[in-house]
């Protein structure tokens, strides 16, 4: 069947878009996509039967040389393309001998996963204290309590941006998410979370003189988009100027995960506080940490306590 490859990734995105996807996550296929479809473009591909294996690996090979992505990126537009070839099997627009994305595998990341230490944490916290003690503005005590809520809950930039006091039971001491695929999932919060909370809210009401729909939301009560929560973490980036880790949403998440584990934590809750669809997601960080399991095991093991 002849189809342009432009109209067919219409078609997909179109077919994302009514299953319902994450803002984030249609904007990642539609970015790739697009650059994928201009790189076709100069390759002159326009049909969909046009693009072959080579192509693909091509376009990898382009974006790592004139794009500077890593194997991990490069491994996430992977995943993008064959989730479009995919599509266009199910819809028989190709058979599946035409899915030219299944002759490639991911390439093997290098596990390198930042985390925050105590020093890094101690110096965001102070800044804020700072900004608090000498002006009280709503922003300060809104980015503080984010900054607490992020390293607590573990919780993605758009489950934060997406959170209403109304998600968060303080009777049960739960946050109730809908992260990926729109799934609701409820985590627990600890005792000096809820506090901070409790006092932010409080604080929101006596600013905006009314009830806060959302728990970090702007001070004209209004959502706080994902990208302006990057952009507030990219500009105490420059505050700080860590040079040794990035600063973003995802390294709390990385620092909880690691804190955790380091702590004795378990794989399969580490799984469920993170909200990971697979346990092979939350492997990595094994991967990653397996050093600490020495500490771990130092303090756990069942030899510790027996008298032998």
């Amino acid at each position: 069947m002849f189809m342009y490859l432009q109209f067919a990734i219409k078609d997909f995105l179109e077919d994302r878009q009514l299953k319902n996807l994450s803002v984030t996550t249609l904007d990642r296929y539609t970015r790739t996509l697009t650059d994928f479809n201009n790189f076709c473009s100069e390759e002159e591909i326009v049909n969909v039967e046009e693009v072959t294996a080579n192509t693909v690996k091509k376009y990898l090979i382009y974006c790592q040389d004139k794009k500077g992505n890593n194997q991990t990126t490069k491994n996430s537009k992977l995943r993008v393309l064959k989730s479009f070839f995919n599509y266009l099997v199910e819809s028989e627009y190709i058979t599946d001998k035409q899915n030219v994305s299944r002759k490639i595998n991911y390439g093997k990341e290098d596990i390198l996963i930042p985390v925050f230490q105590d020093h890094h944490i101690s110096q965001m916290l102070a800044y804020y204290r700072k900004l608090i003690d000498r002006s009280k503005t709503y922003y300060a005590v809104r980015d503080y309590t984010m900054i607490l809520f992020f390293l607590g809950t573990g919780a993605r930039c758009g489950e934060v941006s997406n959170l209403k006091w109304s998600d968060i039971d303080f009777d049960n001491k739960a946050a109730i998410f809908f992260g990926k695929g729109r799934k609701q999932q409820s985590i627990p919060l600890v005792d000096k979370l809820i506090k901070e909370l409790a006092d932010w809210r409080l604080f929101a009401e006596r600013h905006i003189d009314q009830k806060p729909e959302y728990v970090f939301g702007t001070d004209e009560n209004k959502q706080l988009s994902a990208n302006g929560i990057k952009l507030i973490f990219k500009r105490l980036q420059k505050k700080m100027n860590f040079r040794d880790c990035r600063l973003s949403s995802h390294t709390f998440r990385h620092t909880l995960a690691f804190r955790f584990l380091r702590n004795g934590g378990d794989i399969v809750s580490l799984q469920r506080l993170l909200r990971h669809s697979t346990l092979d997601m939350t492997k990595r960080y094994l991967n990653a940490w397996g050093h600490m399991l020495h500490e771990t095991n130092d303090k756990f093991n069942p030899l510790n306590n027996m008298d032998i």
